[in-house]
């Protein structure tokens, strides 16, 4: 009888007891749920206006761009919508590569409104060819002049190339060459050309898919990357296209 009366009252006080368990542990999804909705909607206010704060800036003030590879400055320009962009001296690239070795990135950004540093794979190949000059030349190309320790050498030879029935070819061998102040300058212009083919061809996925892709470091990092960085590579794809 007692055991009877011990199981009685154990489904009793389980009927009682499971249904408030359960009420708590409804109330605490729903709270955590309440709690972490709150958060992403925050979250996405935060990254919208991130996003549009860089939109609005990026086109409005001057940036400062990079190209890096293995701890190489190769060149950098400072581009601003609707402004010719301006490449840096050799002194500059010497001294930005010294602190980029240190990941002195501030020093390196300086007045400009972003530091972008890219890798040469941040820039797709493309059917289409980058009028320079008296030549038309490949992405690729342009990145082989730009890497070159004979860049001056490597574009007048191009060109030449693509001449008939010179009658003295050291001339404008060296004539071409002249064109340019020094090997920084026609590196400047070249990349200033790789970045505008580019972004006409890439358009908004550019940037975010090469940052994705690690191609790309940006100075200062603000919510909108560290946003782009978390998401699946197929969502971004989806945001903004094939790459």
């Amino acid at each position: 009888m007692i055991e009877v009366l011990g199981i009685l009252a154990a489904t009793v006080l389980a009927l009682v007891i499971i249904p408030f368990l359960q009420w708590n542990l409804r109330r605490k999804i729903i709270a955590i749920s309440g709690t972490l909705s709150a958060a992403l909607v925050l979250l996405a206010i935060v990254v919208y206006r991130d996003a549009a704060d860089l939109n609005v800036h990026f086109q409005s003030r001057e940036n400062l761009m990079l190209l890096e590879e293995n701890g190489v400055v190769y060149t950098a320009i400072v581009a601003q919508q609707g402004e010719i962009p301006f490449h840096l001296d050799q002194d500059r690239l010497t001294a930005d590569q010294i602190l980029l070795a240190r990941k002195q990135y501030d020093k390196i950004k300086g007045e400009y409104y972003r530091l972008f540093i890219f890798s040469p794979f941040a820039f797709p190949q493309s059917a289409n060819l980058i009028k320079f000059g008296d030549v038309n030349l490949s992405v690729e190309q342009a990145l082989d002049i730009i890497r070159s320790s004979t860049t001056l050498d490597d574009y007048a030879a191009i060109v030449l190339q693509h001449k008939h029935a010179v009658e003295n070819e050291t001339a404008l061998f060296e004539a071409i060459k002249d064109r340019f102040s020094d090997p920084a300058e026609l590196r400047g212009e070249l990349f200033a050309k790789v970045m505008q083919h580019t972004t006409r061809e890439e358009g908004n996925r550019f940037i975010p898919l090469s940052y994705k892709a690690k191609h790309l470091t940006v100075y200062e990092q603000t919510p909108y990357f560290l946003f782009v960085r978390i998401l699946p590579e197929s969502v971004l794809t989806m945001l903004w296209g094939e790459a």
